[in-house]
């Protein structure tokens, strides 16, 4: 058992990436969905009302200002960089395409409060929108375009087109979101289980039970906690969330798995199959957040 565990340990250690380490935790995103953009090419960021937000910050052109997307075309980024905003607005040196009405996720420190910014790189014309906040923890906006007015506003150098943004709340893709998480959750608790030799059909069958409720209640936990909070908080409160959990489904193996016949597996056996499944599971999906 010990060797089992130490092993484990060992691969968290070696296989988990080292920015993890310095920022662990799950993070706000803002979602835009596009409307309207059809086949000409564009591309979008958020106006911030702070100059940094998280590892985003301004591009002050010194010898200490470092460019911060790797891969990036190097024309666009400078464009935004070169944008103007009459309210004062700064652009963190995120941006995203979004030809053809292509869903952008801000997903790691967007800023709070901001602006969207689209650009046609074609005309090398830019159209801002009025002020938003982010509304939960992830905000989902509808972004829409109306390419009938093509008025030029020399003084702003912005397209006179109208945009539209409404809060766009995706249930769909909410609930998708949910069911690979706890598929992914599942997959790897029964994993874990085969490790510790708990392959009984009806303990395992107990073990998916338990994770989607347990995943479930997580959810609902973590969708209540104030959206205003440092990052080190919401790492507390997660933390916290997830030790609930770990002790809630220790109870119920301890309690229900002796029903599920053949010879039960010790107390001790339990507790150290239940955390270190629930690490490796925490951990995979600090990894895989960004993405599902």
């Amino acid at each position: 058992m010990r060797k089992i565990t130490a092993i484990i340990c060992i691969l968290i250690f070696i296989l988990l990436p080292t920015n993890v380490y310095a920022d662990m935790g799950p993070k706000p995103s803002v979602v835009l969905n596009f409307y309207g953009l059809n086949n000409e090419k564009c591309y979008v960021t958020l106006l911030s009302k702070e100059d940094s937000s998280g590892p985003w910050s301004v591009y002050k052109n010194t010898e200490d200002s470092k460019r911060l997307m790797e891969n990036m075309d190097e024309n666009i980024w400078q464009s935004f960089v070169n944008y103007k905003d009459n309210d004062g607005y700064y652009f963190l040196q995120f941006f995203d395409e979004c030809t053809n009405n292509q869903r952008v996720t801000w997903g790691y420190h967007p800023p709070e409060e901001f602006k969207i910014l689209l650009f046609f790189p074609d005309s090398h014309q830019f159209i801002s929108s009025k002020t938003y906040k982010r509304y939960a923890f992830d905000s989902y906006y509808k972004v829409t375009i109306d390419s009938q007015s093509q008025q030029l506003n020399v003084t702003s150098q912005e397209w006179d087109r109208q945009i539209k943004v409404e809060q766009n709340i995706a249930f769909g893709w909410i609930q998708t979101s949910l069911f690979i998480r706890i598929l992914l959750t599942i997959i790897i608790e029964l994993m874990v289980a085969n490790m510790f030799h708990i392959k009984n059909p009806k303990q395992r069958g107990l073990i998916i039970v338990t994770n989607i409720f347990t995943q479930l209640l997580l959810n609902a936990l973590f969708n209540l906690l104030p959206l205003q909070q440092s990052t080190i908080l919401l790492i507390f409160h997660y933390l916290w969330i997830e030790l609930l959990v770990i002790g809630i489904e220790m109870v119920i193996y301890i309690q229900c798995i002796k029903k599920c016949g053949l010879p039960k597996p010790s107390h001790r056996k339990i507790q150290v199959y239940t955390m270190t499944a629930n690490v490796i599971s925490f951990l995979i999906g600090l990894i895989t957040s960004s993405m599902i």
